[in-house]
């Protein structure tokens, strides 16, 4: 058995992540912001996969303060760590985190750059070991990182930045890659393609596709 962290794990792609590592009898761990979206989706995922090792960690990747908490929590259990799944996002919400980023970045990298490197130590103690980031094909459009915008509101451009946001994953995926190339923890990233999930309208439109 191996022990799985999910981000966003209460829905979208982060739910099907979690149901199908709950089928291969795994403990899969779901982290996000709703109790009681998580007590959904964990109930859903239990009684699909007949697998009751499915625990909700609080955390909100909006506020570098909550995930430091949820790394606390999750250390709690005194448990390996052998997959860390890097789902959750955001598309067109605006503002700024707890901390004064520019929300869609803050929330889609940062927060993800940080549980990453709180949960580091414990993904190379438990190896062989994964870290998968979730991409996107708009990581390819941006020429480069205009900087200032990171420490500003969303402007109107909101895609501008969920692309910036998707860039940084990869280049962090390669930046870890590079730095773990001798050890057992491999770090990947994937586009998952034309899916249905809740990131926009026209994902969630895409059942009746």
């Amino acid at each position: 058995m191996q022990v799985c962290l999910v981000t966003g794990g209460n829905s979208g792609v982060g739910l099907m992540t979690a149901i199908g590592l709950a089928k291969l009898g795994n403990y899969v761990f779901i982290a996000c912001r709703s109790a009681n979206k998580a007590a959904k989706a964990i109930d859903y995922i239990r009684q699909t996969t007949g697998n009751e090792n499915v625990k909700f960690l609080p955390l909100d990747l909006a506020s570098l303060d909550s995930v430091r908490k949820c790394v606390k929590l999750f250390n709690g259990y005194n448990l390996p760590l052998h997959i860390l799944v890097n789902n959750a996002g955001i598309f067109n919400n605006r503002g700024t985190t707890k901390e004064g980023f520019e929300l869609i970045w803050g929330t889609n990298y940062l927060g993800h750059f940080l549980l990453t490197y709180l949960l580091l130590e414990n993904l190379q103690k438990s190896a062989p070991s994964r870290i998968i980031m979730l991409a996107s094909d708009l990581a390819l459009s941006p020429s480069g990182i205009d900087w200032n915008l990171l420490v500003k509101r969303t402007p109107l451009n909101f895609l501008k930045l969920y692309a910036i946001s998707k860039l940084c994953l990869l280049l962090l995926t390669r930046e870890l890659s590079q730095r773990l190339n001798n050890s057992q923890v491999t770090v990947n990233a994937i586009h998952p393609g034309f899916v249905q999930s809740n990131i926009t309208i026209w994902h969630r439109l895409s059942i009746f596709t």
